[in-house]
């Protein structure tokens, strides 16, 4: 009779990480929609919200949550993390003294 009870807990066990990470997305979504500064600021206070409950709530391990800082950034469109475009002519090359070209 134990071994339903076990089963049981385990499948619970699965909607809690879910259920966490739906509350850490709500309430990154409210902070973004409710604060009333630049788009910039309530992206970066959003991404620290979800991020920190996610945290907090060791919803997910701790390296996920980590790899999902960069990743919210880029998906949500950060300033100055656009790809840079290659150069068209190729960097100049340094000669040292001695070193033959």
């Amino acid at each position: 009779m134990v071994e339903p009870a076990t089963e049981m807990s385990e499948g619970r066990r699965g909607l809690k990480p879910l259920a966490l990470l739906l509350l850490a997305l709500a309430a990154a979504a409210a902070v973004h929609a409710l604060l009333p500064w630049d788009e910039n600021a309530r992206k970066g206070l959003a991404l620290l919200t979800f991020i920190g409950l996610l945290w907090l709530t060791d919803a997910l391990p701790l390296p996920v949550t980590a790899l999902l800082v960069p990743l919210g950034a880029l998906l949500l469109g950060f300033p100055g993390l656009d790809t840079p475009h290659r150069p068209s002519s190729p960097a100049p090359t340094r000669t040292w003294p001695g070193c033959p070209e």
